[in-house]
Order: structure tokens, then sequence, then C-alpha cells
């Protein structure tokens, strides 16, 4: 599971607003106590743009402002990334490694003993542009020489170096088709709005999809508390409860229909499994380690008609 967050709070130094923002593990060099510079894009806490200055334990220690004119000219001058641009840059396969780890937030490293701030910067945004708001990671790439990189691996992380080697990739193994149609689909658009805007619905409605499971799988939880509170069964191993693929496949199915895909239902599950942490594991009829709480049937009929 790629749990590499930290909720950190931000306030904004211009209209006073926070928001708690997810900064992840990997920016925190080791046996450092500097704290690091973060910049906030609008859109994250609010409509402005500022830096914020994060200590090693994780708090926000300082900010400061950034001069709105100044920027307004650097961003018409450098944020031109489009599907071609990134294309120009890496081959077809990293692009469709780029998304999956976009959809399952998962960090990007690239190894490199040159100083990639500003294509890094640039590669955040345009990727960032595809997320639905309240999803976006704007620390997705990052960069880190090979010496650096020894002190701040992660395991969690996909890792490519500058001349296109791929050293890492963290996730279980699954076709790239829906990336692929996201990335066709989005490529017939000449216009590089038309192509973020195109991108930016399918990445959302495969989201929704993701949030009804995870919604579900929470109410699942709570029936399953409350039963038993009424026949005064304590479960230690409550907030543990496993959910197996086809449980997760039957809801999806029940809500969207039948024609649902095998492709999409898996990534569908692997998207909540390292974006949400939601605590699904393989079909395993074997399994001894996992005790499932079992309702009554009526009661299990019951719930089903409501999700």
């Amino acid at each position: 599971m790629l749990n590499s967050m930290n909720f950190i709070e931000i306030i904004c130094p211009d209209c006073g607003k926070g928001a708690m923002v997810k900064i992840p593990n990997h920016l925190f060099k080791k046996g450092t106590l500097n704290a690091i510079k973060i910049h906030i894009e609008s859109g994250i806490c609010c409509n402005h743009r500022f830096l914020a200055f994060v200590s090693n334990k994780h708090k926000a220690i300082g900010y400061e402002k950034l001069d709105s004119v100044v920027l307004n000219k650097t961003r018409t001058q450098k944020h031109i990334f489009s599907l071609k641009t990134i294309l120009d840059n890496f081959n077809n396969q990293i692009v469709l490694l780029f998304f999956r780890a976009l959809l399952l937030s998962c960090p990007i490293i690239i190894v490199s003993e040159q100083d990639l701030s500003v294509e890094i910067n640039e590669y955040n945004y345009f990727f960032n542009s595809l997320l639905p708001e309240k999803h976006l990671n704007p620390f997705l790439f990052s960069y880190y020489s090979r010496e650096n990189l020894k002190e701040n691996m992660n395991e969690i992380s996909l890792i490519l170096t500058d001349d296109l080697s791929i050293e890492q990739i963290p996730w279980a193994s699954i076709p790239f088709d829906i990336e692929k149609q996201f990335f066709l689909e989005g490529f017939q658009i000449m216009d590089r709005d038309g192509q973020i805007y195109v991108m930016k619905v399918k990445i959302s409605t495969l989201f929704d999809k993701v949030i009804y499971l995870i919604d579900s799988l929470n109410r699942i939880i709570e029936i399953e508390r409350r039963y038993n509170r009424k026949i005064y069964k304590l479960d230690e191993n409550q907030n543990d409860r496993i959910f197996y693929e086809d449980e997760c496949d039957k809801i999806i199915i029940k809500k969207y229909g039948e024609n649902i895909t095998k492709l999409e239902l898996d990534l569908i599950r692997l998207i909540a499994l390292n974006r949400f942490h939601a605590n699904i594991q393989r079909n395993d009829n074997n399994s001894k380690k996992v005790k499932k709480i079992k309702l009554p049937q009526k009661k299990i009929k019951n719930l089903f008609k409501k999700l």
C-alpha cells in the first residue's frame, strides 16, 4: 500500500485561509534538520500561490508571499506543456507509467545529477491539471542525485533516470489499457486546454467510481460495528476489516452494471488500495489469518439493497 503522505496544515499568508495539504515523506531528507521549501500552487489552499517552509517534524514554520505580477508573466511563458511535450521528453511506456502513478498518488522520482527543478515544476503543474481539485498532488514529481537517492530511497516510489531507464515500479502489474484510452482521447484534441479538459473528465469519472466503492466499504464496516454492539460483541480487529476482491467487484457492478470491464474493476481496486488506503486483498478462500464477520443473510440482502 502506497502510504507515504503526511497531512500538514498550511495557512495562506495573503488571505489567511487554511487547508490540510498532503506532503509526501520522501521530500524530507533523512538526518537533516533543515526545513524544506514547498511551492503551494493556486487551488491547493486558496486562489493564491506562495512558498511554505516545513520543518522535518512536518509542521509549517513560515511562509513567503510571491509577486502575482511576476508569476503571471512566468506562467504565460512557461506553463505550455501538452501531451506532445511530455511525449517529446519521454517514451510512450513511461508516459503511461506517469498516468498510473498519477491515479495512485505514487511519488515519481527522477534520478539526475543535473538541476531539474524547472522541469519538475512543469511536470507537476501539467499532471495536476488533469486531477479534480480535491485530489491534487503537487509533489508528484521530484528529483534526486544518485547519492541523495540512497539516503531517501523509498520502496513505494516510481523511480527512473534522466536517460529513461526504469529502476523501480512499486505497484501490481495491471495492463495500461485505461490510461492508454485517456491518453489517446486527449491526444485527439489539438488544443492544449481541450486535451486537459477531456482527460480531467475521464479521470474524474473513474475517481467517482472509486469513491463510491470506498464509501460503500465504510458503510459496511459501520453496519457490522453496530450489529456487533447490538449483540454485545466487541471486536478488537474491527478497524482491520479486510475486503476481498470479489466483495468489491460485486459492489461496483451493482452500481454501474455488468458492462464494466475486468480491467476497470482491477484499476478501481488498485486506486482504492493505494490512493485511499482501503484494506483490500486478493481473493483467498483458504486464508486462516482473516476472520470475516458474518451477518445474518437477511441483513446482508438489506445492506446491498441500500448500496
